[in-house]
């Protein structure tokens, strides 16, 4: 946020003994983590969920395996030591040094594989008392590809924003997609019942805001989200081109790994 960002998206899941951390896998990946002396773990670990959170704050998460996919991917990332999965706790106590930024909590919940994670309900109840006792719940947005989380946000408070995210199927998709017909990850939700509109379907169920793929967004699904008062927001964006492409679309905010190739690109639009 020292950069101008206009806020941070984070990814949260539960520990054994309920405590939000930010992490993005349901395990620890062996070309992410390495135990507490060191060294690399040899293969993938167990689920965090049945971890307490001391036993995973035992790990050393501030480095990527030399050789490994996450290292080719992310070449610049810096190797750091002593670096444990944060609560979710300390992320909402430093975001009161920064009174303007928002927090886009994305809720890992894997409705095909509900035995990954805790249940939707009681995460949902977990993250909105770190959100509302640290006071942040009016600049804080919670969005999920398993729409069942936003449900349990909605049930538990009705005030807090939801944005939906969605992946739509394509030729050999490299994630599982969200959205079709009788999805498990769409709480019941049928497009056919809203016109086939993504938009529209989130807008009659309350949500705040749509979250696509940026490859998914066109301008005609931007203008519609917009006329239903639905903001955009677009993941993971990290290529100039696909960055200038988005803003010329309308999209609201672009969420990527490169905050700074963002500003260069907006600067110039």
């Amino acid at each position: 946020m020292d950069i101008g960002s206009d806020g941070i998206e984070i990814d949260v899941l539960l520990t054994r003994d309920l405590v939000p951390v930010v992490t993005h896998y349901p395990v620890l990946l062996a070309e992410t983590a390495r135990d507490g002396r060191g060294h690399w773990i040899e293969e993938d670990s167990g689920l965090i969920s049945d971890m307490s959170l001391a036993e995973l704050q035992t790990y050393d998460v501030g480095a990527l395996r030399a050789g490994s996919a996450h290292a080719a991917r992310f070449p610049e990332q810096a190797r750091l030591d002593g670096v444990q999965v944060p609560k979710l706790q300390d992320v909402a106590a430093l975001l009161a040094e920064y009174p303007r930024a928002r927090l886009n909590i994305e809720v890992k919940s894997f409705a095909a594989r509900p035995d990954l994670t805790a249940a939707p309900g009681v995460m949902a109840r977990e993250i909105l008392s770190v959100v509302q006792s640290h006071g942040i719940s009016d600049r804080t947005f919670v969005s999920s590809f398993d729409w069942r989380v936003l449900s349990a946000f909605r049930d538990q408070d009705a005030g807090i924003s939801r944005y939906y995210l969605t992946y739509l199927d394509r030729p050999d998709p490299p994630m599982e997609p969200n959205i079709f017909e009788n999805s498990p990850w769409m709480d019941g939700v049928s497009l056919a019942a809203h016109g086939g509109s993504l938009p529209q379907a989130i807008a009659d169920i309350g949500g705040k805001g749509w979250c696509p793929h940026f490859g998914d967004l066109n301008a005609q699904d931007v203008e519609r989200a917009h006329e239903l008062g639905l903001l955009v927001n677009v993941w993971t964006v990290n290529s100039s081109e696909d960055i200038s492409r988005m803003a010329e679309l309308g999209a609201d905010t672009i969420i990527s790994d490169y905050p700074a190739r963002v500003q260069d690109v907006l600067a110039e639009v």
